[in-house]
């Protein structure tokens, strides 16, 4: 059994070197990180009109739904 722990254990750090060593992916990278914090600030300013947007909607599928049940 810890053997194969640690050829598991060797691969895994094999995988990471070779991850690290390429620089293929970097600009792919940095892109992705970019357009992850652009999201965040994105949601961060539009945080009140997202919340009152989502809460008309939920509030209408809430009204439809209580009106086809007759309640």
């Amino acid at each position: 059994m810890n053997l194969l722990v640690l050829d598991a254990e060797f691969a895994v750090k094999r995988a990471l070197n070779k991850v690290f060593r390429e620089e293929n992916g970097e600009v792919n990278i940095v892109t992705t990180v970019v357009m992850i914090g652009i999201a965040i600030v994105l949601a961060g300013v539009f945080k009140t009109q997202m919340k009152t947007i989502l809460t008309n909607l939920l509030g209408t599928i809430e009204g439809a739904a209580k009106a086809k049940m007759g309640d």
